[in-house]
């Protein structure tokens, strides 16, 4: 959880400084970062948590706004490393989500980041491959200007959104 003087970038930094405990800051060749919640809109968060890190420059990708931005960082991350660009990277998600009191997201949201460093030598699990299906179903929104998210009834969520797209996957499941 984010102390009064933390936010996403602070606590992506501490995951990743937590995850290359015994290794060298300089093993990764770039870094990925993911988020919905960085506080800087027009600066390359992802540098900035990558020269926390690292001494000498190296890549730096953010994917922000998007939820799924978490699982895409991770994925483009394995195939960089798959087709031989990088040797290895760092991949940090971090959020510090803020519900509308007394809204349901004031409960479920809060703060929270991880690191993992992916390479093909020295590893712990091994990438088999991976499926994804996306449909656009606006089950939450949050325009630019507004500060929290605005969600549809659970219902509807679950019975017009997730209950058509996966009626619509390939095989039906």
């Amino acid at each position: 959880m984010a102390n009064y003087d933390e936010d996403t970038i602070s606590m992506a930094v501490a995951a990743a400084i937590d995850c290359l405990t015994g290794k060298s800051r300089a093993v990764a060749d770039g870094l990925y970062l993911a988020s919905l919640s960085l506080p800087f809109v027009q600066r390359q968060n992802a540098i900035i948590v990558s020269d926390a890190l690292i001494p000498d420059p190296i890549s730096g990708r953010g994917l922000y706004g998007v939820s799924q931005g978490r699982t895409t960082a991770l994925l483009a991350a394995l195939d960089a490393i798959l087709s031989g660009s990088s040797k290895s990277l760092m991949v940090c998600a971090s959020d510090c989500r803020v519900g509308k009191p007394g809204s349901a997201q004031e409960h479920t949201f809060g703060d929270g980041a991880a690191a993992l460093l992916l390479g093909k030598e020295d590893v712990i699990a091994e990438f088999k491959g991976s499926y994804s299906v996306s449909y656009d179903f606006i089950d939450y929104r949050r325009l630019t200007e507004e500060r929290f998210l605005h969600a549809w009834e659970d219902r509807w969520i679950r019975e017009e959104g997730y209950g058509r797209s996966s009626s619509r996957r390939p095989g039906g499941c």
